[in-house]
């Protein structure tokens, strides 16, 4: 669908009408931003690279410790913050 998304050709009226007839809906293409997944990871990248731990065992240590930051409450808010509904 992304390559008929500038088209403004009779086909694409047609496929974007029957499209719709059958419940499809058009979505955005694919955006990092708009994911909370990737959003979470480069936080949590963020902070042990400011940690810098140097050995596997104060990575271990680190990365527990970084990881009971990302509350249930900030979860969600990665959630809003990328469209979703957070429940």
């Amino acid at each position: 669908m992304e390559v008929l998304a500038g088209s403004t050709t009779p086909f694409r009226l047609v496929f974007l009408e029957a499209g719709e007839a059958a419940g499809a809906t058009l979505v955005a293409p694919y955006s990092p931003d708009l994911n909370p997944i990737e959003l979470a990871l480069a936080k949590l990248k963020s902070l042990l690279r400011a940690v810098a731990a140097h050995t596997v065992t104060a990575l271990e240590d680190t990365l527990g410790k970084l990881l009971d930051k990302f509350t249930s409450q900030y979860r969600q808010a990665y959630f809003r913050h990328c469209g979703y509904s957070a429940r």
